[in-house]
């Protein structure tokens, strides 16, 4: 099994296509990029949600009461 890089940081933007369903969401980073990254790769992922007809499903924590 190979060793994982000591500075590779990932995260993950789903992005959603019609129906909600998953179109793709992989990313990595440098460790130190990925919460600089984040805000801006956020705001991508609801883009590409949006051109591809998709909605962001509520996430049960978020869901308004």
């Amino acid at each position: 099994m190979q060793e994982a890089a000591p500075h590779a940081g990932a995260i993950a933007m789903p992005v959603f296509g019609p129906n909600e369903a998953l179109a793709g969401a992989p990313a990595s980073y440098p460790l130190e990029a990925v919460a600089a990254a984040r805000p801006d790769l956020a705001e991508a992922a609801a883009t590409l949600t949006r051109r591809l007809s998709g909605e962001i499903p509520e996430h049960p924590c978020t869901a308004a009461a």
